[in-house]
């Protein structure tokens, strides 16, 4: 998935950037697109700043305020959609663990549950051609 980058924000190292700059994002977290560091050193006018982050490590972008997601092709979007329906699986993985020592039966089979159904969508946009 690729964000236009709408502004420096509050990193120091963009502000010759002209911008909107569009970028490649490494991931999406639960509030923020996060963009590898190799990628923002390719942006024209972009320099290193101790204040930013450490070298190696990815910035991160709220949406909305800093970048907007751009328009992509139904094929990147249907992949986009997979990737994160991927992610999501993880995060039911990670809820039957913390269920399994922590939850009740109920929050358990709750996260077995969202497992389930989430697998059969992955597998039916495999099916589908992504």
């Amino acid at each position: 998935m690729k964000i236009s980058i709408k502004n420096a924000g509050d990193y120091k190292g963009l502000v010759n950037v002209e911008f909107p700059v569009t970028v490649e994002v490494k991931h999406v977290g639960y509030a923020l697109y996060y963009v590898a560091y190799e990628e923002i050193s390719k942006i024209p006018g972009w320099f290193f700043h101790k204040d930013d982050t450490f070298p190696g490590e990815d910035y991160c972008f709220w949406p909305e305020t800093e970048a907007e997601v751009v328009p992509t092709t139904e094929q990147n979007q249907r992949k986009d959609a997979l990737n994160r329906l991927v992610t999501m699986y993880g995060e039911a993985l990670m809820d039957i663990v913390y269920a399994s020592a922590n939850g009740t039966v109920e929050e358990w089979t709750q996260a077995q549950e969202r497992k389930d159904d989430l697998r059969e969508k992955i597998a039916k946009m495999i099916e589908e051609g992504v």
